[in-house]
């Protein structure tokens, strides 16, 4: 008789389910969210990618810069018009280009 009696003090199966659904759960919301769609992994490819997409957008600033520099130079320096002529095979009135052979 002993022996029934110390199944009495054992807590019900139910409740021993629900725990370990209750655990399950918690430990599969959490791996969830560290490896599912829109996790803390996908969340660090997106700030890498923000991050190499802010380093793009510098260089290009400074490319429109420097271009901005020399259409400025353009319309305002003479010598900077004569020399882009040149580059483009322009000649002044009375000048003849020879070309060289290479």
């Amino acid at each position: 008789m002993k022996a029934m009696t110390r199944f009495k003090h054992r807590p019900p199966y139910k409740k021993e389910l629900l725990a370990i659904i209750g655990i399950v759960a918690v430990f599969g919301w959490l791996i969830l969210g560290l490896f599912g769609p829109g996790g803390y992994r996908s969340l660090q490819k997106s700030r890498l990618e923000q991050k190499r997409q802010q380093m793009a957008v510098r260089a290009l600033e400074l490319d429109n810069s420097r271009l901005l520099q020399k259409i400025t130079a353009l319309r305002t320096d003479p010598m900077a018009q004569e020399g882009k002529a040149r580059e483009n095979n322009f000649a002044r009135e009375n000048e003849v280009i020879l070309p060289v052979p290479e």
